[in-house]
């Protein structure tokens, strides 16, 4: 099982609007640096969320936190988690001992990490928190499995990868 990274989000958002952000803005960043690493598998964990049978919407629980299997883990100020399999293209990376091309660098840099501050209270490896897998329990978003996206990225994200790889 994966590694878990307990994330805080940013003071200025809601639960709602960190959740939303961070499957729906960053997955689709972070999803072709991570294919390109090798990681083999990417979940996020977040808040679980409930079906209201009157409207039909899915809607969070916003008394309802994650919750951790460890009592001996305090998991009060983080907001979720990313539980990532840590490839050794991933972990030359965050390390800074990677000889991946500087157009992987740089789009690490200037896409993925600039992402993260808009919707992290920091940058992730700044604040983040490792815990084994499974630790965190709550609403689980599959991003990547066995080496696969599995969520839809935007041609407009894609593009922006492109973009980078060409420009080297």
């Amino acid at each position: 099982m994966a590694d878990q990274g307990l994330l805080k989000r940013s003071p200025t958002l809601t639960i709602e609007e960190f959740s939303k952000h961070w499957l729906e803005k960053h997955a689709p960043k972070v999803v072709p640096f991570f294919l390109y690493c090798k990681v083999e598998s990417y979940v996020q964990v977040r808040r679980p969320v409930s079906r209201n049978v009157q409207t039909r919407l899915m809607l969070p629980k916003v008394h309802a936190p994650i919750t951790s299997r460890d009592p001996s883990v305090d998991i009060s100020g983080y907001s979720g988690a990313a539980e990532v399999t840590l490839s050794p293209e991933l972990l030359a990376m965050l390390s800074g001992t990677s000889e991946a091309p500087a157009w992987v660098v740089k789009y690490y840099k200037e896409v993925v990490l600039a992402d993260e501050v808009r919707f992290l209270e920091s940058l992730a490896m700044e604040h983040v928190l490792q815990v084994p897998g499974g630790t965190v329990e709550g609403d689980r978003k599959t991003i990547i499995q066995d080496g696969k996206a599995v969520i839809d990225i935007p041609e407009t994200d894609m593009d922006v990868w492109k973009r980078y790889e060409r420009e080297s």
